[in-house]
């Protein structure tokens, strides 16, 4: 039913429009009515607990629902691509003929099999000693620098000169230290070495130096034979170069391994060593001086003896003196 209002009582019905509107406004804010009717009030949640529950499950099942979904899509973009086919598995290095190796070059990270392929591929094939291959001016050939060697001919100098400080200083130690007492470099060996100027004049060779340093780089690990790749190294240039055989033999002479003969041991030591002996006379092994500790033994023992005699003889001169005071 429509109700007239004039113009004179818009005025009056204008403050009873806004308080409805409050009332409807602030109606809102309340929860539904719960089964009796009364608003959701305070006392009603305290009153009905599952009910609030309720509702939180459900309001964080949608959250969850709608989180899954854009999850989804991101993980659906972000999708792993197949692996391609074409790219092979990791086989060995060396042999070519293992795949999935189980073992890998600490320095290089190459793979390798067994044992045996170890082997060959710290022989030649590790990357990461190639890399340690230094350019020097004596590591050309002798005949693009004019210089000639007596050592090696002018076909056998390689090219590059592999580092001689392959082998760590630890290392070299750990090798000397189980050495035998005989086997070992003293420091009168380095100190003859070291002021020889024979041996720094043959160390210009580039030729010399070529041959030590294949030799130095080798591996010194023991193989079935009982035998290690620098020693047949070493005796491989012994047999192939016999002029590497003589400075070998003077070395060992200059650090005091070998002796000369006697027909020789009229000239200095510099001296022969400059001279070019073909190996007229043979050398022989010297003879390691006697240990400290042996002729201490003995010079106690002696001494040991003399203080025994002392006291036998004052004990003797005891005696008599007491018989003669007894008569």
């Amino acid at each position: 039913m429509a109700i007239a209002i004039t113009m004179e009582q818009i005025p009056k019905v204008v403050p009873v429009i806004k308080v409805i509107r409050v009332e409807n406004a602030t109606s809102r804010k309340h929860p539904r009515p719960d089964e009796n009717g009364e608003p959701f009030s305070t006392e009603n949640k305290q009153r009905y607990p599952h009910r609030t529950q309720q509702r939180h499950n459900a309001r964080s099942r949608r959250r969850g629902a709608s989180n899954n979904k854009s999850n989804q899509k991101d993980r659906g973009e972000n999708k792993r691509k197949p692996l391609d086919s074409s790219i092979d598995a990791p086989s060995c290095s060396v042999c070519r003929q293992v795949d999935h190796p189980k073992y890998k070059c600490p320095k290089c990270r190459a793979t390798y099999c067994s044992i045996l392929c170890c082997r060959r591929h710290k022989d030649g094939l590790c990357e990461a000693t190639k890399a340690t291959i230094i350019e020097t001016p004596n590591s050309k050939t002798l005949a693009t620098t004019g210089v000639t060697s007596k050592y090696l001919t002018n076909d056998n100098v390689p090219m590059p000169l592999l580092s001689a400080t392959a082998s760590s200083a630890s290392q070299r130690r750990k090798d000397e230290d189980d050495l035998d007492e005989g086997w070992k470099i003293d420091s009168t060996m380095t100190h003859a070495m070291q002021s020889s100027l024979w041996l720094r004049q043959e160390l210009q060779d580039s030729g010399l130096r070529a041959l030590i340093t294949r030799i130095v780089n080798s591996s010194n690990t023991l193989d079935r034979d009982l035998h290690t790749a620098q020693e047949r190294a070493l005796q491989q240039a012994k047999d192939d170069h016999p002029m590497f055989q003589r400075f070998i033999d003077k070395l060992l002479v200059l650090s005091g391994v070998l002796e000369r003969q006697r027909e020789d041991s009229e000239t200095t030591l510099e001296t022969w060593l400059q001279q070019n002996n073909d190996g007229q006379h043979p050398l022989v092994l010297k003879a390691l001086p006697r240990r400290i500790r042996h002729e201490t033994t003995s010079s106690e023992k002696s001494s040991t003896v003399d203080d025994s005699s002392d006291g036998t003889t004052s004990e003797s001169s005891d005696t008599s003196d007491g018989d003669e005071s007894v008569a």
